[in-house]
């Protein structure tokens, strides 16, 4: 694992600074992965114009929840699972979705049930699915915020640490 310099407003090149202060704006803080990305500002800008479209489309807030979290469990990111639980509560998502998300379990109604596993067919097939499997747009971009968020939490350190314990996902301290 390597070790990447952590930024806030005052350390992060200049570039990286209005982008902080708007997550900073945006989040009440600035969220690890972001203080993390801010030693790149092209990074940490892309990573937050892919998210904004995320935002923007036709998802709801389960449905956002839906795809990230069923990425995030998947490549069992210690750092997405508990960031995106807070985030899911933030959005008033349902704990029974949350839950059965992180416990891979099924859940509450079929529509969410098809996205996750269309989610996980994008995924696992490195960007294609089936013709049977209907793709939108929305997903698609989901999956790449998700997978860009994955694929960079799981190669930096900092002093927060998340464990894992039976795919139940906690904060060590």
């Amino acid at each position: 694992m390597s070790d990447f310099p952590t930024h806030d407003v005052e350390s992060a090149p200049e570039k990286s600074k209005p982008l902080l202060e708007s997550s900073l704006k945006g989040f009440g803080m600035i969220p690890g992965l972001h203080a993390v990305m801010a030693e790149a500002p092209g990074v940490l800008e892309a990573y937050q114009k892919l998210h904004q479209l995320v935002l923007d489309s036709s998802f709801d807030n389960d449905e956002k929840t839906v795809v990230w979290q069923t990425i995030n469990v998947e490549n069992a990111c210690h750092y997405c699972v508990p960031a995106h639980t807070g985030i899911a509560r933030m959005m008033e998502v349902s704990d029974d979705i949350t839950n059965a998300l992180r416990d891979e379990a099924p859940l509450p109604n079929d529509k969410l049930e098809a996205l996750r596993t269309f989610t996980l067919a994008v995924m696992n097939k490195n960007g294609t699915a089936d013709a049977a499997q209907p793709a939108s747009v929305a997903s698609i971009l989901a999956c790449c915020s998700r997978f860009f968020c994955n694929r960079l939490s799981t190669h930096w350190s900092s002093s927060f640490r998340i464990t894992t314990h039976s795919r139940h996902w906690i904060h060590s301290s």
